[in-house]
């Protein structure tokens, strides 16, 4: 793998979507997400075709605790997202970030971070970005563009032969 360095400045709108997809990546957030739509549908007719027998049941009730959450999640994941982001003055900062074989070196106006890569516990690309995770919930966010292409399948081709305990997800 040929050394190289991507340099970045997050803005909040990218850092909410990028938390709003992480959300939508757990399947319970889809499940709840689809069972709240075919819950209001099946609501909508049933008002509409005056089935008050099921309207007024306490297990037609239920289905509000299920649109609650589908609209909860999203809401609160944003505004968390916008207030983090808002309150993390390093995220402010312009990023750089060199990967070499020894492993990444992360530099901002405040900050100095190296890691090796046997120590870090996930590699996630998704959509342009990549995610550098020090454990189940911490993760280093560095956003991609298109000149990016080429060291990225360098990187992954060098992950992949290489003999550490991480896990990869493209």
């Amino acid at each position: 793998m040929n050394d190289f360095s991507i340099t970045n400045k997050l803005i909040s709108a990218d850092y909410q979507k990028l938390m709003l997809k992480l959300l939508y990546n757990y399947l319970i957030i889809k499940v709840i997400s689809i069972l709240s739509i075919l819950y209001v549908l099946f609501a909508a007719t049933a008002i509409l075709t005056h089935m008050d027998k099921i309207t007024n049941s306490e297990y037609f009730s239920y289905g509000y605790i299920v649109c609650a959450l589908a609209i909860w999640a999203p809401l609160s994941t944003y505004f968390r997202a916008k207030i983090g982001f808002r309150s993390n003055k390093r995220l402010n900062e312009p990023i750089t970030t060199e990967f070499s074989e020894k492993g990444i070196n992360q530099r901002g106006e405040s900050f100095t971070s190296n890691f090796t890569w046997e120590k870090l516990y996930k590699v996630k690309i998704t959509n342009g970005w990549l995610l550098l995770y020090q454990n189940r919930l911490v993760a280093n966010i560095i956003k991609l563009k298109s000149e990016d292409e080429s060291n990225i399948v360098a990187l992954k081709e060098f992950l992949k032969r290489s003999n550490f305990k991480v896990k990869l997800k493209w």
